[in-house]
C-alpha cells in the first residue's frame, strides 16, 4: 500500500471498513472522489485535523465548534451537502442503527455464538467484493434469522 489512502466510494467494499479505519489511523488520507473537488478547502482542512492519526493532535469538540468551516461569523453556513455526502450520512445513520441492533442481539448470545459470528465476519471481510447496501442487507438477514430463535 502507498503512503495514502484514496478515500473514494469504492474504499469499503474493496478495503472493508476495518481496511479504512486502520489507514486513518495511520494517517493515510487523501481526499479524491467524484464529491471532494466540491468540497471547500476549509472543510477539507477540518476533516484533515479531526483524522489526525496522533490523539493528542486531534481537534477538541471546542475546537471543531470554533473552525471557521463550521463557523463563519459566528453563525453555521447555510449550504446545501452534495448529494453524495447525503447519501454517505445516511448509510452512516444506518450503519449506527443496525449497531445498536446486532449488541443488542449479541448480548443474548452463547459464547459459542459470538465465536462462530466472528469469524464468519472476518471471512467476510477477506473475500468481500459486494456492495454496502447488500452487506447491510445480509447482515439484516442474519440478525433477523438470530432473533427468531
Amino acid at each position: 500500500m502507498s503512503d495514502t489512502l484514496h478515500i473514494t466510494q469504492w474504499c469499503a467494499p474493496v478495503l472493508g471498513w476495518y481496511g479504512i479505519f486502520d489507514a486513518v489511523l495511520k494517517g493515510y488520507t487523501v481526499f479524491e472522489s467524484d464529491s471532494w473537488p466540491l468540497i471547500s478547502d476549509s472543510a477539507k482542512d477540518l476533516i484533515r485535523k479531526m483524522l489526525c492519526s496522533r490523539p493528542s493532535d486531534r481537534l477538541t469538540a471546542h475546537e471543531i465548534l470554533c473552525h471557521p468551516w463550521i463557523c463563519e461569523n459566528g453563525v453555521a453556513p447555510d449550504r446545501a451537502l452534495d448529494p453524495a455526502v447525503l447519501s454517505g450520512l445516511k448509510q452512516f445513520s444506518v450503519m449506527n442503527k443496525l449497531k445498536k441492533m446486532a449488541l443488542r442481539v449479541i448480548e443474548s448470545l452463547s459464547e459459542e455464538e459470538i465465536v462462530g459470528l466472528r469469524e464468519m465476519f472476518r471471512e467476510k471481510d477477506k473475500v468481500d467484493k459486494d456492495t454496502m447496501l447488500d452487506r447491510i442487507s445480509q447482515i439484516e438477514a442474519m440478525l433477523t434469522s438470530t432473533i427468531r430463535r
